[in-house]
């Protein structure tokens, strides 16, 4: 609790990477209360940088999933599958807040993450899967998702970005071209 509400303070005072450490420690640790690692989890994955870390170490993991991994990521895609993606990343954030790290709670993670429209995001996630993943199946999944949705994807920004522009009587800046 008390390292949680010191990350707090770093966070209202922009020290930020200070806050994030400190918010790995309590995640890390077997001695936090399992409400502090998920509001932990959440302030990791809301950092871009810690994100990114965080994301990278689940996708280099290739150790096989135990048991009780395996039923979390079962039970989560099977919620994702039946459309109800809270409870299926309530599944996910379980696992990760008991310390399971693996590729296939990052896949999943990404569907969920798409199928509530936060497709940036999920295809970040599956652009790391790709370039980092040592398990091959996780690695050609990716590459898989990204063929499938990413030019649609693009294609509908492209798209609200000429939209915006021209609203606002501006050129389209030559990045999104």
């Amino acid at each position: 609790a008390l390292l949680d509400n010191i990350a707090r303070v770093y966070q209202k005072i922009n020290r930020h990477s200070e806050a994030i450490e400190l918010w790995k420690k309590i995640l890390a640790s077997n001695e936090s209360a399992p409400n502090f690692k998920r509001s932990a989890l959440k302030f990791i994955l809301k950092d871009n940088t810690a994100f990114t870390e965080f994301i990278t170490s689940n996708v280099r993991t290739s150790i096989p999933m135990n048991q009780v991994l395996k039923k979390l990521v079962d039970l989560s895609i099977q919620k994702r599958k039946s459309r109800d993606y809270d409870d299926s990343f309530e599944f996910i954030e379980h696992a990760w807040s008991d310390g399971f790290i693996h590729p296939a709670l990052v896949d999943n993670f990404a569907r969920i993450q798409f199928a509530k429209g936060f497709k940036f995001r999920s295809l970040y996630c599956f652009h790391l899967l790709r370039e980092n993943a040592e398990n091959m199946f996780f690695k050609s999944s990716a590459l898989k998702f990204i063929d499938q949705n990413q030019s649609k994807y693009l294609g509908q920004l492209h798209e609200d970005v000429q939209k915006i522009c021209h609203e606002f009587d501006q050129l389209i800046p030559p990045i999104f071209e």
